[in-house]
């Protein structure tokens, strides 16, 4: 019968190399693992903000439209062009101006009904207003082209100060 005796006394328990080697492959890992959540974290935070100006976008668009489409097609009072404002008059015979306002970073709107309003949201600003709108008339058809970028009004972060180009067009009857 063979007996087993303990390891001697130097012998116990692991040596510093086998420490340090398991410490070092721990480290890499953390660093591994929280990489890849600090990445889909941005990649979250990117679509989220991508997706508010879309949406913001769309609404200033369906509302711009919805001002075209009330112009009188006679009455249109375009920029040669390209310009900052269009004014023109509703089929209910009132007035439209629909501009984009450097100083405020805001697209409005003036009507003789219902007064004076932004379109777009409050932490929502507009960039490059000097293109804002173009009018060209091709094949006897008015057609009004709307351009602005918006910025969501962050700065810095993995998208740095970007700003989003949303553009439409729309043809007068």
């Amino acid at each position: 019968m063979v007996i087993k005796q303990g390891l001697p006394a130097g012998r116990q328990g692991f040596t510093l190399i086998e420490m340090v080697v398991t410490l070092g492959i721990s480290i890499v890992l953390m660093v591994v693992v929280g990489g890849v959540i600090t990445s889909s974290f941005r990649a979250k935070n990117n679509t989220a903000i991508l997706e508010t100006a879309t949406n913001e976008a769309n609404i200033v668009l369906a509302k711009l439209k919805n001002n075209i489409f009330d112009a009188s097609s006679d009455s249109f009072v375009c920029p040669s062009g390209v310009g900052t404002s269009v004014s023109f008059g509703t089929k209910s015979g009132g007035t439209t101006t629909l501009w984009c306002d450097n100083v405020t970073a805001k697209v409005a709107s003036v009507s003789a009904q219902s007064g004076s309003y932004q379109l777009t949201n409050s932490g929502v600003s507009v960039r490059n207003c000097a293109n804002f709108v173009t009018c060209v008339t091709d094949n006897s058809q008015r057609v009004v082209g709307v351009n602005f970028n918006l910025d969501i009004g962050l700065t810095g972060g993995s998208m740095g100060s970007q700003f989003w180009t949303f553009v439409s067009k729309v043809v007068l009857r």
